[in-house]
């Protein structure tokens, strides 16, 4: 009985000080919901940062220091109603792989980071294409020559096989 009163007093409180605090209070308590897409990304790619700041909110940045973009970046209103932001960057192509947690701020007092995740980019390091199945490459003359051996091997073993009465194989 004992911790029934203290919890609805707890909720009293908390009701009066979202009344008292009004807006500001609960950007305190409520967490952004934030967002990135995609959240796997190359250097050089674009990607896009969002923020549902809510109301009321008149501007949104984005952190970009920690991607190697300027400090402050500019985030654009998608949705008057919601309070929503977002802004797309080019990621700078000498980022290097890694995970990133850019923060995003919106001016009513809401922030939280997002996570980003930017992987190696263009084809991958494979070798100098010296074992290629293009035709006419260097290993062609070999290839060709071990695989006439082979056939040669072959057909000596089964003429020698044959010419044996009684050799069983």
């Amino acid at each position: 009985m004992r911790h029934i009163r203290f919890a609805g007093l707890a909720v009293a409180l908390a009701g009066l000080a979202v009344a008292v605090g009004g807006a500001a209070a609960v950007a305190a308590i409520v967490p952004a919901t934030i967002g990135v897409t995609p959240s796997t990304a190359t250097a050089g790619s674009t990607v896009t940062f969002s923020i549902l700041c809510g109301e009321p909110s008149g501007s949104a940045t984005l952190a970009g220091t920690v991607l190697d973009l300027p400090a402050r970046i500019p985030m654009t209103r998608q949705d008057q109603a919601a309070g929503e932001w977002a802004v797309s960057v080019t990621l700078p192509s000498t980022l290097l792989p890694g995970t990133y947690r850019p923060s995003l701020n919106c001016d009513n007092g809401l922030s939280d980071t997002t996570t980003l995740v930017v992987v190696p980019g263009g084809a991958p390091v494979t070798g100098d294409g010296t074992t290629a199945t293009a035709a006419g490459g260097q290993l062609t003359a070999a290839g060709l020559s071990l695989a006439g051996l082979g056939a040669l091997l072959v057909t000596v073993w089964v003429w020698r096989s044959r010419a044996r009465p009684g050799s069983g194989g």
